[in-house]
């Protein structure tokens, strides 16, 4: 359940943060992303896909979609060594990402966008 929410810019580009349980994430992003990852969420079936969602900072934030009907928004840091980065992850039920989408949708500053 999604606890908190905020957004602010414009559909250009925005930040959205919100918490879920005992996690909370701001990510910065734009109207072409987020129709995307909402697309491509709308159409989810039992196998794995994953899309970029927005950055934090100059890393990206990859929205994930898992076969068990969860999905995972992991903020894909700095690299460590070649092959590993080092990265932060929310998981969150399919209901709570529906959520998401509805309330940026909703509330994208000069947004034309509607969720289902």
């Amino acid at each position: 359940m999604i606890e908190h929410f905020q957004i602010t810019g414009d559909k250009s580009r925005f930040m959205v943060g919100f918490a879920c349980g005992n996690a909370h994430i701001q990510i910065v992003s734009n109207e072409a992303l987020l129709m995307a990852c909402h697309k491509l969420f709308q159409s989810w079936t039992n196998k794995v896909v994953d899309s970029q969602l927005g950055h934090f900072g100059d890393h990206p934030i990859t929205l994930n979609l898992h076969r068990d009907g969860t999905a995972s928004i992991f903020i894909d840091g700095p690299d460590f060594v070649r092959g590993a980065c080092q990265t932060a992850a929310i998981y969150l039920a399919k209901e709570d990402l529906q959520e998401f989408f509805r309330l940026t949708l909703l509330r994208m500053p000069d947004g034309q966008g509607k969720a289902d």
